[in-house]
């Protein structure tokens, strides 16, 4: 049954948001450390409303509306050499969103650690988001074995 308020269709609005997940092990460089670089590798977006991947790799709001989304990020990786201190995070149009930084301190070559971060962020159409990594050394290789991230209406 059809809700009808002063003869006008009412329909819920639409919420948008994506799921991405890194389709298998990538590697991504730090040229120089402490410069965030984009997270290589092919990332499966489904679902997506309001959402388009694009080369970057990224993903692009493609909505009318500017809303506040959530962004929550979740990825197994390691570093070539140890004693490394390795940062993710989100670049919102090509600049790192501060709220976004999670790091930590990996003591051993190639053993695989957990990050996780959350951060809020406006959109509006066309905004890209982008998954980023640093380390504390020039030329390390960050292996992503895992890389999910998930994008909602915060409110």
């Amino acid at each position: 049954m059809a809700l009808y308020l002063n003869g006008v269709k009412v329909t819920a609005p639409t919420a948008y948001g994506a799921f991405a997940a890194l389709s298998e092990q990538a590697n991504t460089t730090i040229t120089d450390a402490g410069t965030y670089y984009p997270i290589l590798g092919t990332f499966t977006n489904s679902p997506v409303v309001g959402f388009q991947g694009v080369a970057d790799p990224a993903i692009q709001y493609t909505a009318a509306p500017t809303r506040y989304f959530e962004i929550d990020w979740h990825a197994t990786l390691s570093a070539d050499d140890g004693l490394r201190t390795v940062h993710c995070g989100v670049n919102k149009n090509g600049t790192f969103v501060d709220s976004s930084r999670m790091g930590a301190y990996l003591k051993t070559a190639d053993e695989p650690g957990s990050f996780s971060g959350t951060c809020v962020v406006q959109l509006e159409k066309n905004d890209k988001i982008q998954l980023v990594v640093t380390s504390s050394a020039d030329g390390d290789v960050i292996t992503f074995y895992h890389f999910t991230t998930t994008i909602r209406e915060f409110f």
